[in-house]
């Protein structure tokens, strides 16, 4: 993969997360003021999962970038 295609790929990622930490935040909001639990549990859901996916993934692929810079043992 190139250098300016895994950035792009980074860039899609963290705004995967802002997307799923907003949809918790408005969720959390919803559940502070009272509202039916399922008027928020989706948000909740989507948020999680969306943010908790990208993380996961994120995290995959800088262990898998410093595994490649790292010299092999011959």
């Amino acid at each position: 993969m190139s250098k300016q295609k895994a950035s792009q790929n980074k860039v899609t990622f963290y705004f995967m997360i802002a997307i799923g930490v907003l949809n918790i935040l408005i969720g959390a909001y919803y559940g502070l003021k009272g509202k039916p639990f399922e008027d928020y549990f989706y948000a909740l859901f989507i948020g999680v999962t969306l943010a908790g996916t990208s993380l996961i993934y994120l995290k995959k692929q800088a262990q898998n970038t410093d595994d490649e810079s790292k010299p092999q043992a011959s």
